[in-house]
């Protein structure tokens, strides 16, 4: 019984020490990893016990932050590149933590490059369907404006035949862009206005504003209504009529002009809606020959303002983007 007590008692003190070795090697790796992970969150400042003042990076180029955060035992990442009003390009527009912020040493600051302004480049949206402009213009960053339906010949219906601003304009601000678009049909349609007796160039006028198209114009030999006023039109007053629909008109000219061998013609003819760019050209059939008095290349809405001479029987034909096919003719 004596030597079974004395192995059990061995035994249970055994047991006690193991547990005593274990507690101690179990507290031994707690003390070191916590000095280990001390000494990693602090860095090499931390034995001192330092705490850094974020020093103020906004203004500064990438380069100069970085030295200046050298001083301070602090690290820059840069966050992204971005367009700024406050900033020139390439100097930081904002940073995090902000200047005067406490952090410990080897701490990340976050910074944000300036790109400069915010600029928005036109794309070119003229020959597109207007199905595609939406996210061509949301590439650009820029949204669809206004939208205006005109009747151009011989364009498919749906094609961007002018655009405001141009291509290639460059935006300080994300401005809507306007387009116009060449249809066929469904066309609004509207009340032809009574041009009988109004000067010619009051009838030009209100039939370009309203989307009509004076196609001809014919000088007629009268002194029953004042010079240069409308006789008649080939299409009847308050008809209801589609855009684009082509009009023709018979214009006073006294007798006595008529019968001049020498006589001037006044064109004053807006540019129809069309690309940023259209040929213009006026030729000229009369007792000298045939002639081109005019060819430039003009853009929508501006007024070819022009003053020809002709002798004898006169035909005078413009042309405009289609070079096959006389966009208004004028005979005398």
């Amino acid at each position: 019984m004596t030597a079974t007590r004395a192995r059990i008692r061995a035994e249970r003190i055994a047991r006690r020490i193991a547990v005593a070795v274990a507690v101690v090697f179990v507290a031994a790796i707690i003390i070191c990893l916590w000095v280990f992970f001390r000494w990693v969150s602090s860095g090499l400042g931390r034995a001192s016990g330092e705490v850094m003042t974020v020093p103020e990076l906004v203004g500064l180029t990438e380069e100069q932050a970085r030295e200046a955060l050298k001083g301070h035992s602090l690290l820059l990442t840069v966050a992204q590149n971005a367009p700024s009003e406050d900033q020139p390009q390439g100097h930081i527009f904002k940073q995090d933590p902000e200047a005067g912020a406490r952090t410990r040493p080897r701490s990340k600051v976050m910074v944000f490059i300036s790109l400069g302004p915010a600029s928005y480049t036109v794309p070119k949206l003229v020959g597109e369907h207007l199905n595609n402009v939406p996210a061509i213009l949301a590439r650009a960053r820029l949204r669809l404006g206004q939208v205006t339906k005109v009747y151009r010949e011989g364009e498919p219906a749906g094609r961007v035949i002018n655009q405001r601003p141009p291509a290639g304009t460059v935006l300080a601000d994300s401005t809507m862009v306007e387009v116009t678009v060449a249809d066929s049909a469904n066309l609004p349609t509207m009340i032809m206005p009574d041009l009988t007796g109004r000067p010619l160039s009051g009838a030009e006028r209100e039939l370009a504003q309203n989307n009509l198209h004076l196609s001809k114009v014919t000088y007629v030999g009268s002194d029953a209504q004042p010079a240069g006023s409308v006789i008649s039109q080939s299409v009847a007053a308050n008809a209801e009529v589609a855009l684009g629909t082509k009009v023709e008109l018979e214009v006073a000219m006294s007798i006595a002009t008529k019968a001049q061998h020498a006589r001037r013609l006044a064109l004053r003819i807006p540019v129809p809606p069309g690309p940023e760019r259209q040929r213009v050209k006026i030729k000229v059939f009369d007792g000298l020959g045939a002639r081109v008095v005019y060819d430039e290349q003009l853009s929508p809405g501006v007024v070819v303002d022009q003053r020809i001479d002709v002798e004898g029987p006169a035909r005078v034909l413009l042309f405009i983007d289609n070079m096959n096919q006389p966009f208004r003719e004028d005979d005398l």
